[in-house]
């Protein structure tokens, strides 16, 4: 994933950046994809979840799987 500088910036000053938006099947609309610094998997990109927090997906998964 490639970066400008101001959103390089926006990750270290916010852990996170606006990347697009996105609409995917069985989404009712379009909605913001951001990047998202996690500490086990490093640079992610993931959608806005419930309370407008932002997951790494795949620590997600993980988590998920283990209950």
């Amino acid at each position: 994933m490639k970066l400008s500088l101001k959103q390089k910036l926006l990750l270290f000053l916010n852990g996170r950046c606006f990347l697009r938006y996105e609409k995917r099947r069985g989404w009712s609309g379009y909605f913001p994809i951001y990047a998202v610094k996690c500490r086990v998997h490093g640079l992610v990109e993931n959608k806005p979840h419930g309370n407008g927090g932002i997951q790494c997906p795949v620590c997600l998964a993980e988590w998920v799987k283990k209950t």
